[in-house]
């Protein structure tokens, strides 16, 4: 799904650049044991994870997609769930 980290980094960047540069931060962990998608910072590594389900994923358009990850950024600029 490499190439699917690429072509949501152009999405975001078309739109909205601070938020791709967040997305640029992190990465994507694929994990089917969430619904849906979060956000995490891994204090060990000192890192974003975009935890997203890879079914869940998939079923979305590029359009979807980049209102999920702006979503969960937000979490992070509102600094939830701190």
């Amino acid at each position: 799904m490499d190439n699917q980290y690429l072509e949501m980094n152009r999405e975001l960047e078309k739109h909205f650049y601070l938020l791709q540069k967040f997305w640029e931060l992190g990465e994507p962990i694929w994990d089917t044991s969430i619904p849906t998608a979060e956000v995490r910072f891994n204090y060990e590594n000192e890192s974003i994870e975009y935890v997203i389900n890879p079914d869940f994923w998939k079923e979305l358009t590029i359009y979807d997609k980049s209102f999920v990850i702006s979503h969960e950024i937000m979490h992070l600029f509102l600094r939830h769930p701190e």
